[in-house]
């Protein structure tokens, strides 16, 4: 897997050896790896602000999902049914942040592989700003698999590993 830095690097590279082609290739390769990147925080910062129809377009119409803690195990959803249950255990809670970092990406034609790390944080929707709700942590690692559709990248799979949880 290679990091933005080194694409950055291969593209300076490329425009010394004044190749056409190979400018073209490390731009477009740097071009979707800041895509892709964007598509991962934009699915968690727009459950954030429950914004579900921005959430939904994140994802292809069929969406495998196999997430530590979830209501059902490794299976095919449709993306709208994903979205519903999500909107709906949302509510649940008075906020929820994604905090998510450290990508990796690699890219083969119109698939890729993001690798990143995640903090999510729920906060009680029971006594929201009283002082005494709770707040949840999780700590883990995604491995979403995005296919370029129509030009854009969405994210085909999720796959989500708990490390830790947190209820203070």
């Amino acid at each position: 897997m290679k990091s933005m830095k080194i694409r950055a690097v291969k593209v300076l590279k490329s425009l010394r050896h004044n190749s056409p082609d190979l400018i073209h290739q490390n731009l477009r390769e740097l071009n979707d790896e800041q895509e892709i990147i964007e598509t991962v925080v934009r699915a968690g910062r727009s459950a954030d602000r429950s914004d579900w129809a921005a959430c939904r377009a994140c994802f292809t119409d069929d969406l495998f999902l196999d997430c530590d803690g979830g209501s059902h195990g490794p299976a095919v959803m449709k993306s709208d049914e994903v979205i519903a249950e999500w909107k709906k255990l949302s509510k649940s809670f008075s906020s929820s942040l994604h905090f998510i970092s450290s990508f990796e990406v690699d890219i083969e034609e119109d698939t890729a592989v993001c690798s990143s790390l995640i903090q999510l944080v729920h906060t009680d929707a029971a006594t929201p700003n009283a002082g005494n709700g709770k707040i949840q942590q999780s700590f883990g690692c995604y491995s979403d698999t995005l296919i370029l559709d129509d030009y854009e990248w969405k994210i085909s799979k999720r796959v989500y590993r708990q490390n830790a949880r947190v209820t203070l």
